[in-house]
């Protein structure tokens, strides 16, 4: 049963995509205490809960057309009605966490989720619509980091300028699934940007927007905003980035789970040392 949850929730990934949300925690953390440590807790248990309130969605949306597709096989170990269920569920245990934080939070993780269904609805959501599904995921990501930003300070433009850099890594992350789904999207009858451009155009436009990224992280220095050791961390990943598509570049289509894994290796490691360089000087 518990291998059935891992499997069809996807749980592994999703606790990946949840350092997207709590990352926004440790740049908002100013203090190690015994309460922070509990808000670091809270805030990735509604991480979490979101992330599957979200894959439980797209799972249910998608059921029927992405039967077929190799990379969400595992869909197919719990039924659509499941899906709906856990989705809704999933939602509202996050929100009610967050209440207990906040009204604030709550309300920011309230519009959160209400984005993701919108992205998810089998008729009117933007998942499968050229430009638009990139576009959400990067608005959904600067909201997300805020979020778990405002559990320990104050929204404001450090804290927006800051998320610029993951909205934007968390966009061409997307943009890569499309070209992993590509043969089963195409055969399945949908319009994503890859489909509409070709895999070669968005291939470029990754390393585009990964290269604006440098400028991003490059101004977040200049700016004071990250000092010499987080920009070092920063930058680092991107770089990598970059390479693995210049370095692909003519089998990208057939590479492109294998450059998934190892960029993902390679932000998550950075971003890894960065909670350690944080926690070791707060302390």
């Amino acid at each position: 049963m518990m291998l059935k949850f891992i499997k069809g929730y996807r749980l592994y990934e999703a606790l990946l995509m949840t350092g997207f949300f709590i990352i926004g925690s440790f740049f908002g953390i100013n203090l190690i205490s015994v309460n922070s440590i509990g808000l670091l807790i809270i805030s990735a248990i509604i991480s979490l809960l979101v992330v599957l309130s979200v894959y439980s969605y797209n799972a249910a949306a998608g059921k029927s057309t992405d039967k077929n597709n190799p990379r969400l096989n595992s869909l197919n170990l719990i039924t659509k009605k499941s899906f709906q269920l856990s989705g809704i569920t999933f939602s509202l245990l996050a929100i009610a966490t967050s209440a207990f934080l906040s009204l604030e939070i709550a309300l920011v993780c309230t519009f959160v989720n209400i984005i993701w269904i919108g992205y998810s609805h089998p008729k009117y959501g933007l998942k499968y619509k050229p430009y638009f599904g990139t576009i959400l995921h990067f608005f959904a990501q600067i909201i997300q980091f805020n979020m778990c930003y405002l559990i320990f300070d104050s929204i404001d433009l450090y804290s927006i300028a800051l998320s610029l850099y993951f909205a934007l890594a968390f966009s061409t992350g997307h943009l890569h699934h499309e070209i992993i789904d590509f043969e089963s999207d195409k055969a399945a009858g949908f319009r994503t940007t890859t489909i509409k451009h070709g895999i070669t155009k968005v291939k470029n436009t990754i390393i585009a927007i990964c290269t604006f990224n440098l400028f991003i992280v490059l101004l977040l220095h200049l700016f004071t905003i990250v000092n010499l050791i987080s920009f070092i961390i920063m930058i680092v990943p991107i770089i990598i980035h970059i390479l693995l598509y210049l370095i692909f570049n003519k089998t990208i289509a057939i590479k492109a789970i294998q450059i998934r894994s190892f960029y993902r290796l390679i932000y998550f490691s950075c971003f890894a040392v960065f909670i350690v360089y944080k926690i070791i000087t707060l302390y």
